[in-house]
């Protein structure tokens, strides 16, 4: 029993991690980086749309990433869709291209991405808390000795420690990705 419990309690936190991962992705740094648009939504053919769904999306230059749609119709709804996203860039259409040149980070800007930066790891860190009290609930349930109960509840705190440090690296090195002009 202590085995799947800790099986499913590895397997939540592995998804805590791939999760932050792919959320600092989308944090613009000082390189362009197609994740920062390909979550972007867009509303065609009567639904919304992720903008990687509807386009080929690069990053050719380090301040540059090209918006290539697949429908050459789509092009002036999905710059539109860009323009709402609030990503504090102004696309650019250049016939059936979409070219989202970026501007330099300015200390302010940096500060506030830092703070998301620290919103997302706090975030992460409570559900990986929280999957902690879930397997700790599992544990009580089933019936163990006492001795693999203590067992089981050290293994899952050095679990958790574990990927906390990991989760906590992983922002380190985001936020001095950000603050490296």
């Amino acid at each position: 029993m202590l085995t799947q419990v800790l099986s499913k309690l590895s397997t939540r936190l592995g998804q805590i991690q791939s999760s932050l991962q792919s959320e600092f992705q989308g944090i613009r740094s000082n390189r362009a980086n197609p994740a920062m648009v390909d979550s972007v939504e867009v509303e065609v053919y009567g639904s919304k749309m992720k903008l990687r769904d509807l386009a080929h999306i690069s990053a050719p230059d380090p301040r540059m990433i090209v918006v290539q749609p697949w429908d050459g119709s789509q092009v002036e709804t999905i710059a539109k869709s860009l323009s709402a996203a609030g990503l504090g860039i102004n696309p650019a259409v250049d016939g059936g291209v979409i070219r989202l040149p970026l501007p330099p980070l300015t200390e302010e800007r940096r500060g506030e991405l830092v703070k998301i930066i620290r919103a997302k790891l706090e975030d992460a860190r409570v559900r990986a808390r929280q999957a902690r009290q879930d397997a700790l609930q599992e544990l009580e349930v089933a019936e163990v000795s006492e001795d693999e109960m203590e067992r089981g509840k050290s293994q899952i705190q050095r679990e958790l420690d574990s990927v906390t440090a990991s989760l906590e690296e992983k922002a380190r090195a985001k936020e001095a990705e950000v603050m490296t002009v």
